[in-house]
């Protein structure tokens, strides 16, 4: 307690840091990137398109399943521009809570909320729309800012049988080295891998 008394007398500015309680705690709200890459690790080709991936359409890979267990996608600018220029223009994610990571859009068709700033408080903001679970549909810097933060608990990687040698990386630059404990892997008919991750806290 002297040295706290100490401390606030010889440091300008110093302000006695409070308590947390339980309601300034954390929201926590189960985040999971569900994606597809390349051997080499990339989640779309050097101009930004998946088209790649057509080859491999033939297989559900689970994803209906994964889509009806989760009622919110997060997604960054680029990604979300990309659906709306889709061949459909339609919403592909209906009756789910739509999110849109961007510092420059604010407002377009399908999305719920647009969000430029802290993740923490995102996750307070989505657990009062009611949202238990999210798809982090990507880009790459998307999934690493949620890596970044812990806010990432499950990666579901699906490798396909093929090289790009360039392109956007499976996740984007993050601030430190983060571990993966892999708890699933699955070698399928087609030569695609299954891989299943949980992020370590």
């Amino acid at each position: 307690m002297q040295g706290k008394a100490l401390l606030k007398l010889v440091t300008p500015g110093f302000k006695e840091q409070p308590v947390p309680s339980e309601e300034s705690r954390p929201v926590k709200i189960p985040a999971c990137y569900y994606v597809a890459t390349s051997v080499d690790g990339l989640i779309a080709d050097r101009l930004g398109n998946v088209d790649w991936l057509k080859p491999f359409f033939s297989m559900d890979y689970g994803f209906h399943d994964f889509l009806d267990s989760i009622d919110t996608v997060v997604m960054g600018r680029r990604t979300y521009e990309r659906v709306l220029t889709s061949s459909t223009r339609k919403n592909p994610y209906e009756r789910k809570l739509f999110v849109v990571l961007s510092r420059t859009r604010t407002s377009g068709p399908f999305a719920n909320l647009f969000w430029h700033g802290n993740l923490e408080r995102l996750m307070v903001r989505l657990e009062e729309m009611g949202s238990k679970s999210l798809w982090i549909v990507g880009g790459g810097s998307v999934a690493g800012t949620f890596l970044d933060a812990g806010l990432l608990d499950e990666v579901r990687q699906f490798v396909m049988p093929l090289v790009l040698g360039s392109g956007t990386p499976l996740f984007g630059p993050l601030r430190q080295q983060a571990s993966l404990r892999l708890r699933e892997s699955q070698s399928l008919e087609n030569g695609v891998l299954q891989l299943r991750y949980a992020a370590e806290k």
